[in-house]
Order: structure tokens, then C-alpha cells, then sequence
């Protein structure tokens, strides 16, 4: 079973999903278009160096295509990396030896608690030490001083708490930390995310790895595409050498290459996030329910346990943040969705607000 959220497997065809962050508006109809069109190619190998999908993604961001390596999906990149990190170490230093650790040893590495968590997982399979900054609910869930580590990992926007950490403290942490990876998959959400994204000063902070991913903003999740951004050409190639073979499909390979001309989709979802989150943002607290602000398009709020449950008889699912580091079963997150579903979420919470005080 999954730890994470959209498990909508075995559960009636008809539930309301707010547990998976993508985007409400769906697939774009270019990329379903772009999908059809191309659907004779599906019978050959893919391009295992992802040629054109690179190339889309380095004149999108206006980088070097030498900065891209390309997997499906921003998690199977996240266990590269660590792979990659620990590849170097292993043959750089007698770090692994001196540990007494015959599997390997990436070395000490820093997350966020709350944060997504393959970040850990992957530095776990390593038998690694790993150190937490465990974020207050007091300032909202803010990152508010630099990490420092052989290893970092930051989420901006964070995951579940939807808030950015500021730029300063993002190029603080790549500046001091021996590599720095920087999860940007929800950026793309943010209307201006140009004072927040490491992806313009990469060239300046070779130590920084940008993750990105097609899976949340064009709701691509089932095609599984993902890409990470490094000036840093060793360890570029390094992160290459742990990929399986035509790592990137095909038809993920059309997908990116036509989402990333859909600019009109986007603006649309810059217009409608933030209009419909405060929308179930205001909904929830005139209930009395602790929601914190987000900067993205998913919410972080607090009930009694088991509303997961609850919600469930009502044909809804949300994310219960119960196994996220640093939260309990008290936290639930869900997504920003339509006008009418996020009416129907407010509608059911009321419900069971009402049957609770009576």
C-alpha cells in the first residue's frame, strides 16, 4: 500500500480525490492531443538520451541541455541522486571504510520535518545518518535559517505544509552544505516564482541540484516524468550512470515536449489556484478548523483523528499527514480543487462538525 496520497485503488469509482496535489484542471488538451497524434511511435524504442525532451526543457528554463538528466518521475530521480552522491564518496574517500559499513555510506544528511518523505528513504536504503529540522507550526511551517550538511534536501514549495522558503536561505544552504537538492515540482504553481526558484542561478552554485517534475502541474502523474538540473558536469554524469536504459518512455517523452508549449493552461492554473484556494481556505476556517496558509495548490489543516474515515462515508478522500515526520494524526492535507469540489468538502466537513457537537 502506498504511503502517499491519490490511492483511489479499490475504493468506489466515483470518489472525490483530494489526497493526490495535481492539478484539478487535468491532463492540458495538447498534451492528450500530442498523445493520439503520436500513438505509431509507442512501438519503438525510446531515445535513451531524451534529445528532444532535453532540449525543450533547457529552451523552457533557458539553460544548457548539458545541465538536464531526465527519469520518470521526480522520486526515481530523488534515489539517483543519493546513488550518484554515494558513488563519489565511495571514490573520493575512504569514508565507506572507516564507517565499517560493507553496503556503502553516503554520510550525514539533513531534511525538513515535515517534508516529503522518499527524500529519507532513499538516504536510508544506505544505512546513512540522517538529521531533522523540524519545521513550528507557530510561524506557519517556515523554513527560516540556512541548512548545513554534507547532504541537503529542501522541498519548495514544502510538502504537505505548502509554504516557500525564501531565496536567501536557499542559496545559504547550497553555499554551505557539500550538495544541496532543491525539490521545485510544485514552483510551477506559484504565479511569480521568479524571486523563489534556484533554476536562474544554477551556473553560480555548482553544489545545487533543481528537482522538476511533470507529475503535479499538468497532471501527469500516471506517465511518470521527471527531471533534475545541476551545473556541476561530474556530478551530471554521475546521476546519468545510475539510470536504467530508456528510463524516459515514449509517450512521456511527447507529453513533456507538448506541455511545455501549454501556456495558456498555465495561466489559467496561476488564475485559479489561488482564487479557489483561499476559497476552501476560508471555507474550512469559518468552521473553526486551524488551516495554514499555502503558497501552492494543496492545504495543510487540523482535526481530530480519524477524519480521514469520516470523510470516506461521505465519498471523499483526503491525505492523512499521520506518517509525515513531525506531525500527527491530528493534520490532514488536500488538495485545491474545483469551485464545486471544494464546496463539497466544505459542505461534508460541516456534516461532520454538526454530528460531532450533537
Amino acid at each position: 500500500m502506498t504511503t502517499h496520497g491519490g490511492d483511489i485503488y479499490g475504493r468506489a469509482s466515483d470518489i472525490l480525490d483530494f489526497s493526490s496535489n495535481t492539478n484539478f484542471l487535468g491532463l492540458p488538451d495538447g498534451v492528450k492531443i500530442a498523445l493520439i497524434d503520436n500513438i505509431d511511435s509507442y512501438d519503438k524504442y525510446p531515445d535513451p538520451a531524451s534529445t528532444a525532451l532535453k532540449a525543450a526543457i533547457a529552451e523552457y528554463h533557458n539553460i544548457p541541455s548539458s545541465y538536464i538528466v531526465c527519469g520518470a518521475g521526480a522520486a526515481d530521480l530523488i534515489y539517483r541522486i543519493v546513488l550518484a552522491v554515494q558513488a563519489k564518496m565511495r571514490d573520493d574517500a575512504e569514508q565507506a571504510r572507516l564507517n565499517g559499513n560493507r553496503y556503502g555510506y553516503v554520510g550525514a544528511a539533513s531534511f525538513l520535518a515535515p517534508t516529503f518523505s522518499e527524500y529519507e528513504d532513499a538516504h536510508q536504503l544506505l544505512d546513512s545518518c540522517c538529521e531533522y529540522h523540524y519545521l513550528s507550526p507557530d510561524n506557519g511551517f517556515k523554513l527560516d535559517k540556512p541548512l548545513d550538511n554534507e547532504l541537503v534536501f529542501i522541498c519548495n514549495p514544502n510538502n504537505p505544509t505548502g509554504r516557500l522558503t525564501e531565496l536567501d536561505i536557499i542559496k545559504q544552504s547550497a553555499k554551505t552544505s557539500d550538495l544541496l537538492v532543491v525539490d521545485e515540482c510544485f514552483m510551477d504553481f506559484v504565479p511569480d516564482s521568479t524571486g523563489y526558484s534556484m533554476v536562474p542561478y544554477l551556473k553560480d552554485y555548482p553544489k545545487a541540484i533543481v528537482l522538476r517534475a511533470f507529475t503535479k502541474t499538468y497532471a501527469m502523474a500516471g506517465l511518470r516524468l521527471g527531471y533534475c538540473l545541476c551545473s556541476n558536469s561530474e556530478l551530471v554524469q554521475r546521476i546519468e550512470r545510475t539510470l536504467q536504459p530508456w528510463s524516459v518512455s515514449t509517450p512521456a517523452t511527447v507529453a513533456g515536449i507538448a506541455a511545455l508549449k501549454e501556456t495558456e493552461y498555465l495561466r489559467k492554473t496561476h488564475e485559479l489556484i489561488p482564487q479557489n484556494r483561499m476559497m476552501l481556505i476560508n471555507g474550512l476556517r469559518a468552521l473553526g478548523l486551524t488551516v495554514y496558509d499555502s503558497d501552492t495548490n494543496y492545504i495543510l489543516f487540523r482535526y481530530k483523528a480519524g477524519l480521514k474515515e469520516l470523510l470516506l462515508e461521505h465519498g471523499i478522500l483526503i491525505r492523512s499527514c499521520a506518517n509525515f515526520r513531525g506531525l500527527d494524526d491530528t493534520y490532514y492535507r488536500a488538495v485545491v480543487s474545483s469551485e464545486a469540489n471544494n464546496r463539497q468538502l466544505i459542505s461534508a466537513m460541516e456534516i461532520i462538525i454538526a454530528n460531532s457537537q450533537s
